[in-house]
């Protein structure tokens, strides 16, 4: 376990992000909008954080755990037509993790 604990952080954070920051978004006059969309961004971000800072070879599986944890807050804060989003949690942050590890590797060959 303490071999990857950065990669268990970030999926502490995306696992807020899809149960925790709905509920203050969706108890006001919030934009539905606007909640998927900062899940969105929340969601790359981790994953750019997931592809720049793992070194394990297990941050390639991030995505589809993403799109795993995504389904049960389909029951609990959307509408089953919100089940499509799933593909776009796993393309994002599949692209997210590729974009880090990328920049992860021209970093550390322009050193």
């Amino acid at each position: 376990m303490k071999r990857f604990r950065k990669e268990l952080v970030l999926l502490l954070f995306q696992i807020i992000a899809f149960y925790v920051l709905p509920i203050p978004l969706t108890a006001g006059p919030a934009d539905p909008i606007g909640m998927v969309l900062l899940i969105f961004g929340v969601t790359l971000l981790l994953s750019l954080l997931m592809g720049g800072l793992s070194r394990e070879p297990v941050k390639w599986l991030y995505p589809a755990v993403v799109a795993l944890l995504f389904l049960p807050s389909i029951t609990i804060y959307y509408t089953p037509s919100a089940a499509v989003h799933t593909l776009w949690y796993l393309a994002l942050s599949a692209a997210g993790v590729a974009l880090g590890s990328l920049l992860r590797r021209l970093v550390r060959s322009l050193t």
